[in-house]
């Protein structure tokens, strides 16, 4: 697999977090070697056939590690729950 659409698709059609973790990094990977495409080959699935996690880790905010935006990675912290705000909307229209 050397496709973005591909790890995105295997990504969210896949409930193991560590395959999941596995597969980003390999994506990661290739983008650093510029081996990564980024055209789409085949027709996106319908988002109503998305995977979550059996059991999500929920914790609440005072026990999540506290990062600033100003750091790499509060700024890294702060788009991946911007992402999965726009996710979950998108997902429940």
């Amino acid at each position: 697999m050397n496709n973005l659409f591909d790890f995105a698709d295997a990504c969210l059609h896949r409930t193991d977090i560590d395959e999941k973790l596995q597969l980003t990094a390999e994506a990661w990977k290739l983008y650093q070697l510029g081996e990564l495409q980024f055209d789409s080959l085949s027709e996106p699935k319908a988002i109503e056939r998305v995977c979550f996690p059996s059991k999500p880790e929920l914790l609440a905010p005072r026990f999540m590690a506290r990062r600033k935006l100003g750091t790499p990675e509060g700024v890294q912290a702060f788009y991946h729950a911007l992402a999965h705000i726009e996710f979950i909307a998108i997902y429940l229209a």
